[in-house]
């Protein structure tokens, strides 16, 4: 490099030809012999090169501690390339920043690069919240299983056309098949414990039922029949003034029992003339105390063959008629008191109700094919709710859970209810 007069003299950085600056602040000059655009030297530059680096530090000396610089100098450029390298620092300031748990800007520092005037805005750490993802929270099962048992077959805990479930005082479960008179008897546990046979090889159990103290009430269509859970020794029969005829059961709280009652169920019915059905009421020593005459007919004018009884705590009657998709309401004294449910899939109306549980605060419960619908003693709909099976036949145990029978009549599964 050589200096002649106001002309200075350096090598061009691409072929290496000698270059002649006249000072005048050109930032490149066009070499003569390659064609190519020769930076100026920064020491030959009116005004010291800043760096990226400096710019950083005098801009705000806090921020960072250590920069790379973008480019080595702010040289051969332009004045477009000065304010580009400031952008650039100023964009590693920011990125650093943010790399370094986020930063906001707080006054600014004014930076002389080359005789322009630039303003580079401080830097100061800020807090940032990081808020988690929100995760939805899943709605809870109404009825939670918390045990289950059986499966299909002939053999020990295995059922081959279970319709029939009740429960003890102690939370022993007795499960009856339909065909044959089978009662299997298992503890609250789910384990074997007995198994004995009411009736014969053809005894068809139309009715079912189990007591707190673990008596086994069975109907099969003419008479009832009571056993001893614990042995499966027979009690004998309950008698009734108006002959055989009777089908489906439910116990009452004081120990005593409803039974419905039909003068005529099998055959062809046009009318109600010669076929009947009644509740009747037995207490807990087997007397008749109470006879309901047609409790459904003489409200629908229609021969019902299919109810279902219950009793609440106070010894209301509840049946529910499967035929009409109702149920019927009568006071202790046997009046009739109301009706509701309708057939549909509304709220309130059934489908293909197959059976009716009462709880201890006086709700009933009826299995509607794969649902469960709730009921208030007055009627009112409460709630409905699913299983893991659709339901042939339930039952409460003393703890206020639901001992349910699958639909499939293969499978028994205890439900603990409510949120």
């Amino acid at each position: 490099m050589s200096e002649d007069r106001n002309v200075l003299t350096y090598k061009c950085p691409n072929c290496g030809a000698p270059v002649q600056y006249d000072g005048k602040g050109e930032v490149a000059v066009t070499c003569n012999y390659c064609g190519a655009a020769a930076p100026v030297p920064a020491e030959l530059l009116p005004h010291p090169a800043i760096t990226a680096s400096q710019l950083v530090t005098k801009a705000n000396p806090t921020a960072v501690s250590e920069v790379t610089p973008v480019a080595a100098s702010v040289t051969g450029c332009g004045l477009a390339a000065l304010f580009s390298g400031i952008a650039v620092a100023a964009s590693l300031i920011v990125a650093i920043a943010v790399a370094t748990h986020g930063f906001s800007s707080a006054g600014s520092n004014v930076v002389d690069v080359g005789g322009a005037k630039a303003t580079v805005s401080a830097i100061k750490p800020t807090k940032v919240v990081v808020r988690p993802t929100p995760v939805p929270t899943p709605t809870p099962r109404y009825a939670i299983p918390t045990l289950a048992f059986g499966g299909e077959g002939v053999g020990v805990g295995l059922f081959k056309d279970a319709r029939s479930v009740g429960v003890d005082g102690d939370g022993n479960i007795y499960v009856g098949e339909y065909t044959g008179g089978r009662i299997q008897v298992f503890d609250s546990q789910g384990d074997f414990i007995n198994s004995f046979f009411a009736g014969h090889s053809n005894t068809l159990m139309l009715g079912f039922a189990v007591d707190r103290t673990g008596h086994v009430y069975v109907a099969d269509g003419q008479y009832i029949t009571r056993y001893d859970g614990k042995s499966g020794k027979s009690l004998g029969r309950l008698v009734y003034p108006g002959g055989p005829g009777f089908g489906e059961l439910a116990v009452t709280s004081d120990g005593g029992l409803v039974a419905m009652w039909y003068q005529r169920r099998e055959g062809i019915f046009t009318s109600t003339e010669g076929a009947r059905e009644d509740l009747v009421r037995f207490d807990a020593q087997g007397k008749v105390v109470l006879v309901i005459q047609g409790p459904i007919s003489s409200q629908t004018d229609n021969v019902e063959l299919n109810n279902l009884p219950a009793v609440d705590g106070q010894g209301n009657i509840y049946i529910l008629a499967e035929m009409a998709s109702s149920i019927f309401k009568f006071s202790p004294e046997g009046k009739f008191i109301n009706r509701f449910g309708s057939r549909g899939s509304g709220a309130g109306q059934l489908l293909q109700a197959s059976s009716l549980a009462i709880d201890s605060r006086g709700q009933l419960y009826v299995a509607d094919f794969n649902h469960v619908h709730i009921f208030g003693p007055t009627g009112q709909a409460v709630h409905t709710f699913s299983l893991d099976r659709s339901a042939g036949a339930f039952t409460f145990d003393d703890k206020g859970d639901l001992i349910v029978l699958s639909n499939d009549r293969t499978h028994v599964t205890r439900y603990t209810l409510g949120l």
